[in-house]
């Protein structure tokens, strides 16, 4: 699936990447092997047989044991033990059988899957003294015939069954099963609640993390706390690039005269980049390089459209993701670089889920007989898949990223405060400055209301008709954070964002 193939273009529109799909295709693995256990249950019916002595007596129900060892009655399958050693391969299994009227005599076969004799096979039908009498017959190498007397309420029958150490299929589920029954008792149980336990731990421990809250300083602050980039704000609030990281650095970039945008239409935008003086932060020079080209290869007033040159985002636009991740973590703000915290408990997660399905899967083929513990790794899987959502949105911030954030929230306040303001010579600056924090903190609405009353001059790097007012460029810039996240979004790759 190359980035310029039909495939490799349209899977990340449907939300697929190649992690993501791998991901699948492990779970499509693992749903075919079940498959493919469970098949003889429906391939394999109970055999007939022309012995008179099996036509003339009508049986309460008939099972079945197929050769890779599973036990079958009405294509319902039911919990076998199995041991093997060198001389004798034994199986056991407790009989369920419904509609039974008590009080009254139980026969039922059981189908055979190659013939025996009575000299290397044996068979047993145990109870619990619920029953007056019980006895097995061998009608023919491949039917055996059990019954019992007076069955009462609570009786509890178990057929068992001896054959030669090599009767069986040595496929590699059985030897998997009997791998697994041979282990001491309490083993599966101990690992049905530690792993469980283990990933609810880490859920935890990710929420205590998430948790953490940071407070305003006292009053208020009407200037920017430091000239930290929009996206490198958002790192510190949020801790990680998401949508509005990206619009509100695309749109600081045009007021800093790198880029220039035009309205073609109510929803389609197109761009051209330019040279600046203005000095770029490595992270932003790698973003307009991948998507524009270097300034000297593209004529300034060459336009394109984000829709049409998504392509050009798929991988390499997640380098620049990553060196925005890198910085914040040398400015000191993170105990760990959040791109590296992110892709550590996204393995987390997965390693885990893949670990939920293994054991849910044993649970329902190996260790019937505890049915009690399905609850337990199916809660599992729940707990994986909240630790691969909440991932990208753990930050670990440092005493001094604390600080940091606690000036930037109180200049939020500045932002969402219902104060006008009054007029000067730099009002439409300082609102276009503060702009793209004000979409970071998620406020641009009311920090535009400041301003309503205000005269309003496009902007050179903003090409649109009709804007005369601050209203009038809010109604139609504001559109195109939507449209430019939703396009970058969709082309980064998850692990970079």
């Amino acid at each position: 699936m190359g980035g310029n193939s039909l495939v490799g273009r349209t899977l990340p529109q449907l939300g697929l990447y190649r992690r993501s799909l791998g991901f699948f295709v492990v779970v499509a693995i693992i749903g075919s092997i079940s498959y493919l256990y469970l098949k003889p249950l429906n391939a394999e019916s109970p055999q007939n047989t022309n012995d008179t002595n099996t036509t003339q007596q009508v049986y309460d129900f008939e099972l079945t044991l197929t050769e890779s060892g599973t036990l079958v009655m009405e294509k319902t399958q039911l919990p076998t033990e199995i041991f093997r050693s060198s001389e004798v391969l034994r199986l056991r299994s407790q009989v369920v059988a419904k509609a039974i009227q008590f009080d009254n005599n139980l026969t039922f076969l059981l189908h055979l899957p190659k013939p025996v004799t009575e000299q290397t096979f044996a068979s047993v039908l145990e109870q619990n003294g619920g029953a007056v009498e019980t006895s097995s017959q061998l009608l023919d190498p491949t039917t055996v015939a059990f019954s019992a007397l007076s069955v009462t309420p609570g009786t509890q029958l178990s057929v068992k069954l001896e054959f030669p150490p090599d009767y069986l299929q040595q496929t590699a589920m059985l030897k998997l099963k009997e791998w697994a029954q041979a282990l001491p008792t309490y083993v599966w149980p101990a690992v049905s609640i530690a792993l469980p336990a283990l990933a609810l731990l880490i859920l935890l421990m990710m929420a205590i993390s998430r948790s953490r809250k940071v407070s305003p300083m006292p009053g208020e602050t009407t200037d920017l706390p430091s000239r930290l980039p929009p996206a490198y704000l958002g790192i510190l609030l949020n801790g990680k690039i998401g949508n509005r990281e990206l619009a509100a650095t695309f749109f600081d970039l045009a007021r800093r005269g790198h880029i220039v945008i035009r309205q073609a239409d109510s929803d389609e935008f197109r761009f051209s980049r330019r040279e600046s003086t203005d000095k770029l932060e490595p992270f932003e020079s790698e973003l307009l390089q991948q998507i524009f080209g270097p300034v000297s290869d593209r004529a300034t007033s060459e336009e394109i459209n984000f829709a049409i040159a998504q392509e050009v985002f798929s991988k390499r636009i997640s380098h620049a993701f990553i060196l925005a991740y890198r910085r914040v973590s040398e400015l000191g703000f993170f105990y760990t670089d959040p791109a590296r915290l992110h892709r550590r408990y996204q393995g987390t997660g997965v390693s885990l889920f893949v670990l939920s399905v293994l054991g849910f899967t044993g649970q329902m083929f190996m260790f019937q007989s505890i049915k009690q513990l399905l609850f337990l790794w199916a809660g599992m899987v729940v707990v994986s898949l909240l630790i691969m959502r909440s991932a990208d949105a753990l930050p670990l911030r440092t005493v001094h990223g604390d600080n940091e954030l606690a000036k930037w929230l109180t200049f939020r306040r500045f932002l969402l405060s219902r104060d006008q303001l009054a007029f000067s010579t730099q009002s439409q600056e300082k609102y276009l400055a503060y702009l793209p924090y004000a979409i970071i903190f998620n406020a641009e609405v009311e920090w535009t209301r400041k301003f309503y009353d205000l005269p309003f001059t496009q902007p050179s790097w903003f090409v649109a008709a009709q804007i005369s007012t601050i209203d009038d460029f809010a109604n139609n810039i504001f559109p195109f954070f939507g449209y430019l996240s939703h396009v970058l979004a969709l082309s980064s790759r998850p692990s970079a964002r």
